[in-house]
């Protein structure tokens, strides 16, 4: 290693310069020595506590090629992680502050009119109100969902369902959601083998697919879910009309309060998890959620799941 040869050159450039009876020669070249063992590992020390401090922003030098090198690059990978979670941690605690402080605005609003008789308890206003409500009991399940995703207590119970009967279930719970929004729901393909699921979990999942491709899906467009079955997996895949999801937004799809569309992420209804938690329930199954955009136009959410029992 370089770092070797180093030491090597300087240690017989020393031994030249000094007399190795002299006390004062010897002193020196074991301060030298000491000092390249021990600043890095100082460095790395003082880095530590500036991170327990909570400066998680600190780095140190990763010159040195030896192992004290790579454990400064291994230090300096965590450091990023570590700070890489804070920033999403206090992304995600202002994402459910605002998602909060709208319904609740909203219901303060009315009850405070109610009490000053500016308005009129109505039919009208109160079924507003109880849609702020259900709007935020909608965001308490899903962060619970996620709550128990991260800490690993998310549990499925599986047996052999056939996915068929699922979709069917699906299908017929949005039908009333797509025909008011003049979206046709269509059901195409057949998975006659049972496959091990927890058929909960997994139509909550598409559940969530379907709800938000109609959302998005224009009136007089259509949402089509497919299910497709070989040897080794069954693919459900649901497919709108909609304008797809833009470019640049695809890689963060799944990301959680990710929305193309800020300012219409409460008219269209979603709490902006609802692809986050279909995709980790699908892992739960061993399985894996996708999203692309169409050629003709629109976007797919395609769901794989393996034939094999889950290992959960």
């Amino acid at each position: 290693d370089s770092i070797f040869f180093f030491l090597k050159q300087k240690t017989a450039y020393e031994i030249y310069q000094c007399d190795w009876s002299s006390d004062v020669c010897s002193s020196d070249l074991a301060w030298w020595f000491s000092q390249r063992l021990t600043q890095p590992v100082t460095a790395l020390t003082t880095a530590a506590r500036r991170i327990r401090t909570g400066d998680l922003s600190v780095r140190v030098e990763t010159t040195d090629a030896t192992e004290i090198g790579e454990l400064a690059g291994a230090f300096n990978e965590m450091a990023g992680e570590l700070e890489d979670a804070s920033d999403r941690r206090r992304r995600f605690t202002s994402d459910v502050a605002h998602e909060l402080r709208t319904p609740l605005a909203n219901i303060t609003s009315h009850v405070q009119a109610f009490i000053d008789g500016v308005e009129t308890p109505s039919a009208e206003i109160l079924g507003v109100v109880q849609s702020e409500v259900d709007h935020m009991a909608t965001l308490v399940d899903d962060l619970q969902q996620l709550t128990l995703v991260d800490e690993g207590q998310l549990t499925i119970d599986p047996f052999e369902v056939v996915l068929t009967d699922v979709i069917d279930q699906v299908a017929l719970a949005n039908q009333p959601r797509a025909a008011a929004a003049g979206v046709s729901l269509v059901r195409s393909g057949d998975s006659p083998e049972p496959i091990n699921i927890d058929p909960i979990r997994i139509r909550q999942a598409i559940d969530n697919l379907v709800s938000n491709a109609i959302r998005h899906t224009p009136p007089r467009g259509a949402v089509t879910i497919a299910v497709d079955q070989d040897q080794e997996e069954t693919v459900v895949a649901v497919r709108d009309t909609g304008p797809g999801i833009p470019d640049e937004f695809v890689g963060r799809v799944f990301e959680r309060f990710s929305r193309a569309d800020q300012s219409r992420s409460r008219s269209t209804g979603g709490s902006g998890l609802g692809l986050p938690i279909a995709r980790e329930l699908v892992r739960a199954h061993g399985g894996e959620l996708t999203a692309e955009n169409l050629v003709g136009g629109g976007a797919q959410f395609t769901v794989r799941l393996p034939r094999t029992e889950p290992s959960n």
